[in-house]
């Protein structure tokens, strides 16, 4: 398979760093040389489409919006759990934090230009966020999204429900929590 000439570039939360992540990651791994992750904190909307006359853009912020109201990890958990991730992939993966994108669309765009960098995401079509997302993003970054299919689906809402979590995470991830005292 070709490897894309453009950096790969992603972002989300992460709040907890699954296997789920992992899967998704190195299914991107397969196509591009480097990827850079981009762990979003919580940002105000600077620059925010008007969305009055735009019921996909409205329904959008909205979840977005309710997502981030969400308890998350301090920042600094969420990036050293995926700089394990990283280490495994020197010079292939960079981990940076950043500002929510739909937010600041011009920042994103300045960050991470359309000539050097394809926006990928996972693209479940089970889960209605992950299409809205697709669509949405394409509107308010102006570029198109690439559409990843790992080999496998895990959700962080999905471990939420399970009674044991552990097998869900890498080793390396679930100890790391554990000495931080994090309760997944």
């Amino acid at each position: 398979m070709k490897i894309n000439s453009k950096t790969a570039v992603t972002f989300g939360r992460f709040n907890y760093f699954s296997k789920g992540h992992i899967y998704f990651f190195e299914e991107i791994l397969k196509k591009w040389e480097k990827l850079v992750i981009v762990c979003l904190e919580n940002s105000t909307s600077d620059e925010r489409l008007d969305t009055s006359d735009d019921l996909l853009l409205n329904v959008f912020y909205k979840e977005c919006d309710a997502n981030f109201e969400k308890t998350l990890l301090p920042i600094t958990t969420r990036l050293e759990a995926i700089n394990i991730f990283a280490k495994k992939y020197p010079n292939r993966v960079t981990v940076t934090q950043g500002g929510r994108p739909e937010n600041s669309p011009n920042d994103f765009n300045r960050c991470f230009p359309v000539s050097q960098f394809d926006l990928v995401f996972s693209k479940d079509y089970s889960k209605y966020f992950d299409l809205l997302r697709f669509e949405a993003f394409e509107k308010i970054l102006e570029r198109k999204v690439i559409a990843i299919h790992p080999s496998k689906y895990i959700h962080n809402t999905e471990i939420a429900r399970l009674s044991d979590k552990k097998d869900m995470f890498w080793p390396e991830v679930w100890n790391y929590y554990k000495k931080k005292g994090i309760r997944v």
